[in-house]
C-alpha cells in the first residue's frame, strides 16, 4: 500500500550516483491518480551523462503501470535552478503555473 517510491542509479561499483523519489497523489482535475516527482538527484560528477532522463524514463514506465496519466514536478525558482527546469522541459514536462508536468 506504499505510495512513496524510490529508484536510485548505481555505478560500476554499485555507488548510488543518482536517485528519483515519486509520490503517488490524487486530484479532482487529474481525474484520481498520478504521480509527483519529489526529487531527483544526480551527484555532479554524473551529470550530463543521460542519468537523469534513464532515472525519468523508469519512473514514467512505473507510471504507466500504476494506471498514472502524468507527472507533476515542482518549478525551482528561476533564474537560480533555469538548468533544472531546462532539463525538464527537454525531456517533454509542460509549465504549468509553479509545477511543470508530463503527460504519460
Amino acid at each position: 500500500d506504499s505510495k512513496v517510491w524510490a529508484f536510485i542509479a548505481l555505478n560500476d561499483s554499485n555507488e548510488c550516483i543518482g536517485l528519483i523519489t515519486l509520490n503517488e497523489c490524487a486530484a479532482i482535475y487529474a481525474g484520481g491518480s498520478f504521480g509527483e516527482i519529489s526529487e531527483l538527484y544526480i551527484k555532479p560528477g554524473n551529470r550530463s551523462a543521460n542519468i537523469g532522463t534513464l532515472l525519468i524514463d523508469t519512473a514514467v514506465e512505473f507510471g504507466r503501470s500504476k494506471g498514472w496519466s502524468y507527472f507533476e514536478v515542482g518549478a525551482p525558482d528561476l533564474p537560480r535552478w533555469q538548468k533544472t527546469v531546462d532539463f525538464y522541459i527537454r525531456y517533454g514536462f509542460n509549465t504549468v503555473g509553479p509545477r511543470l508536468e508530463l503527460s504519460i
